[in-house]
């Protein structure tokens, strides 16, 4: 009996011992992942900057300003004239007038086919000058240093990434 205790208190003592490192190293998990995610917060402002900056030279108008801070893979892709027929007939008109960008936003942070952070996607909305809400995306990438918006999406909500879809 005595030697069954204690193969009882040393399989508990085991078992403790073991609880207590597996603790440590789940907080090591979530330390890695709070810096992580400090660090994402960091870039997603700048990256925030940039979209704000992106809709106010829409708001104006400004057509020449909005095709120098389009990523050069997006023109390689796509086309300068496709991109420059977009702004004009769908980015600038979703803009103009409005009153503010809204405050509610997703952002997300858009990767590689190797996992990598190429950029952030926003997920947003303006409020036109009506108090209608409008949904709209924009992916930022970083490119040779600079910022630059590699893909914007107006007035389409997407239900899984736009906090609501108005």
């Amino acid at each position: 009996m005595k030697r069954f205790t204690l193969y009882v208190c040393i399989i508990a003592i085991a078992m403790i011992a073991l609880g207590t490192v597996y603790k440590i190293l789940k907080q090591r998990d979530k330390d890695d992942d709070f810096s992580e995610l400090v660090g994402h917060s960091i870039a997603a402002k700048q990256y925030e900057m940039m979209m704000e900056e992106f809709v106010e030279l829409a708001a104006r108008g400004e057509t020449s300003s909005l095709m120098a801070l389009i990523s050069r893979g997006a023109i390689q892709s796509n086309g300068a004239e496709r991109i420059r027929e977009v702004l004009e007939n769908d980015t600038i008109p979703f803009f103009t007038g409005y009153q503010k960008l809204h405050n509610v936003k997703s952002i997300n942070p858009a990767t590689e086919r190797d996992g990598s952070v190429a950029g952030y996607w926003i997920y947003t909305y303006i409020v036109a000058l009506t108090g209608d809400v409008k949904p709209f995306s924009i992916a930022i990438v970083e490119e040779e240093g600079h910022l630059l918006v590699q893909s914007i999406t107006v007035n389409k909500c997407r239900k899984d990434r736009h906090p609501f879809c108005p």
